[in-house]
């Protein structure tokens, strides 16, 4: 989690939520954009140096980081989800 803290605010890393549209209303890393077609297609395009995919507890987010690798996205998973995050990093 603090790596990814770390590379939002260096590095300009886009963050993906993996959880479905409702939970990803409900609670998300801030900018972060809910996984869809559209979102799959600017990745591809813009090429960011690296996507984060999020999930609850990071059981989700491996799956989805696996897929865009395939779609040639350079994608990473979040350790713990957001649970690790709003522990470590943002509490509310």
């Amino acid at each position: 989690a603090e790596q990814l803290r770390r590379g939002l605010n260096e590095r300009g890393w886009v963050v993906v939520d993996a959880r479905s549209a409702e939970e990803h209303k409900l609670c998300r890393i801030k900018n972060s954009q809910w996984l869809s077609a559209p979102v799959v297609g600017e990745l591809q395009a813009c090429r960011p140096e690296a996507v984060v995919l999020v999930c609850n507890d990071g059981s989700q987010a491996p799956a989805a980081s696996r897929h865009l690798r395939g779609l040639e996205i350079p994608a990473l998973h979040l350790l713990g989800g957001l649970l690790a995050w709003s522990e470590s990093v943002d509490e509310s």
